[in-house]
């Protein structure tokens, strides 16, 4: 996996560094008179040029490649994880209920959820589901956005919501490159058909429900409310 990034990004660099040259070449043969014949400070002026073009192309075939590596890494990330979670049940101090790895789906990858019930909650209780970011082809439904570093993840944001008074439901969905966008939106509509037939049996109020998302979630979660709300949308 490591040397198939390094590749992909010392041929995009080399790619680039072509362009360079082919830059260079351009800048130091079309003016007509001899390169030692040239004033120093018209040289001094050229190899400049050229060497702020090579950096700035060697930063281009750098972010190029970081596209590709993406899809790699995400590729590694669905291999590593497509076997079946067992569900557990645990109680946190704080008095919140965990029910972790309910199985949504059947048809894609990752269809797994969490719920987390707060200590006072009762058939009242308002649910919200919560959908996490990472460009699309990053994160979980436990830690959310791992690129985010400490203000992205789910945890930033978990305990506030359940002292807000809401049971919480996390889920997860299938990352590129195996399976692309809408799959997501797909999988959020079978994980809140789930949590309906299912509510009595986790204890989640479906008729009371609102989303919370980061990152691209949030346009997951904007994409399938508006798919309930607008039929030629969805069609």
């Amino acid at each position: 996996l490591v040397w198939a990034i390094w590749g992909v990004r010392i041929s995009c660099i080399v790619s680039q560094l072509v362009v360079a040259g082919m830059c260079a070449f351009i800048l130091f043969f079309s003016d007509p008179e001899p390169v030692r014949s040239r004033p120093r400070s018209r040289r001094v002026v050229y190899w400049s040029c050229f060497a702020l073009c090579t950096v700035l192309e060697i930063a281009i075939g750098m972010f190029m490649g970081s596209f590709v590596d993406a899809d790699i890494l995400a590729a590694q990330w669905m291999v590593e994880n497509q076997e079946a979670l067992e569900v557990s049940v645990e109680k946190r101090t704080d008095g919140t209920t965990v029910t972790s790895n309910v199985e949504y789906g059947l048809e894609y990858p990752n269809s797994y959820l969490d719920v987390y019930r707060t200590q006072d909650s009762d058939v009242s209780t308002p649910t919200l589901i919560y959908v996490h970011g990472g460009g699309y082809v990053f994160g979980d439904k436990l830690f959310g956005d791992p690129t985010s570093g400490d203000k992205g993840g789910f945890y930033v944001c978990l305990q506030t919501y359940l002292d807000a008074g809401y049971n919480i439901v996390s889920i997860d969905y299938a990352h590129p490159p195996a399976y692309r966008y809408p799959t997501p939106v797909i999988q959020l509509s079978e994980a809140v058909r789930y949590l309906r037939a299912h509510a009595n049996e986790l204890g989640l109020n479906m008729s009371n429900v609102v989303f919370a998302a980061g990152s691209a979630g949030g346009n997951i979660a904007d994409q399938y409310v508006l798919t309930q709300v607008d039929a030629d949308y969805a069609s």
